[in-house]
């Protein structure tokens, strides 16, 4: 009993490998780890004091400039000098993967891509396109195959169905999803839809309807008309009336008189007006309702513009034809200039 209490005594494990380790004198603390271990250790601490060693006596390395472009390059403390930017290496690494595609796509076109036909006792080994996916059957297994693409769940049995709207007999199709009503019903069922949507959204309708009244005149002027939306002016004038000098509510909507709208500096009644960023400003709806087609001394001078430029754009008239009685449209070069004043005060 007291030799095996000695030998319990003399021997440990070691903490890293778990191996039993043999305590040599029986005097001192008791080993942690194995000589093994221990000496791994020694290394570790050794190299980690010449690292911090090495790191305080070393000295910054200079930026370079790099070879493909005049950007420079902060280089890291270890390692060799880089010779591109990163936004060069980038390009170098895309342009590489570039011609590698490139070259495996001439490769695949000259030497072509091979398949092995999955039909059960077939086997067979077939040339497939240079692109695209490749193909489960061989030329001679594919056509056992073309009707079978959801011709179970879409027509099993039936051939035909009564349209849903009305009696009109609907033909299924062997491939693909069939319809379940006539062109004419699909249609008027598309457009119920379409309308309803609208119906439930007035503010996006009225700004539909505006937008595309705005094009239809820019388009049939030939003004110059750019995109954009109605809250970048207000955001660009800080929601401040540019006619009133007031500001503006943007919770306030159509139609109430102190609303936000767009207003022509120069108005749409006259030739060259234009539908950009910066023909148009903020004004709200009492102020703009107000001015109506008038121009002032300072917008001219803002638009580069004279008196003697502004002409009306006269509207076209309508007469009946001699010949075949029926409205044509008069179309006249005759201009009108005319000249407003802004009155003073809102």
């Amino acid at each position: 009993m007291a030799d095996l209490n000695a030998a319990l005594v003399e021997t440990t494990i070691c903490e890293d490998c778990s191996t039993l380790v043999v305590r040599r004198s029986p005097r001192g603390r008791r080993p942690r780890f194995c000589e093994a271990c221990v000496a791994q250790r020694d290394r570790a601490s050794r190299a980690a004091k010449a690292r911090r060693w090495r790191a305080s006596r070393k000295v910054a390395r200079p930026a370079v400039q790099c070879r493909y472009c005049p950007a420079m390059i902060t280089p890291a403390e270890d390692g060799p000098v880089p010779k591109r930017c990163p936004d060069c290496t980038r390009k170098h690494v895309n342009d590489k993967a570039t011609v590698r595609r490139r070259d495996a796509a001439a490769r695949r076109q000259v030497e072509g891509r091979w398949s092995i036909c999955q039909e059960d006792g077939c086997g067979a080994r077939f040339r497939c396109a240079a692109r695209g996916p490749i193909p489960r059957w061989c030329p001679t297994c594919k056509p056992r195959h073309l009707n079978d693409y959801k011709a179970d769940k879409i027509a099993p049995v039936r051939e035909a169905v009564r349209c849903a709207d009305c009696d009109v007999i609907v033909p299924l199709k062997r491939k693909g999803y069939s319809l379940r009503r006539c062109k004419p019903c699909a249609k008027k069922r598309q457009y119920a839809q379409s309308h309803q949507w609208w119906v439930e959204r007035p503010e996006l309708l009225r700004v539909h309807r505006r937008e595309r009244g705005r094009r239809r005149r820019a388009d049939r002027r030939a003004a110059p008309r750019e995109l954009f939306a109605d809250l970048e002016i207000y955001e660009r004038d800080g929601w401040i009336c540019q006619i009133g000098n007031h500001p503006v509510d943007p919770a306030v909507r159509h139609p109430d008189p102190a609303c936000a709208t767009i207003d022509h500096i120069l108005p749409q009644s006259y030739r060259g007006w234009s539908h950009t960023r910066t023909n148009v400003r903020l004004a709200c709806l009492d102020c703009n309702n107000r001015r109506q087609n008038k121009v002032s001394d300072a917008e001219l001078d803002y638009l580069g513009l004279r008196r003697e430029d502004l002409r009306l754009i006269r509207p076209q008239r309508r007469r009946r034809s001699a010949r075949t009685g029926r409205f044509v449209t008069v179309s006249t070069n005759e201009t009108e200039a005319m000249v407003f004043e802004v009155p003073d005060g809102p």
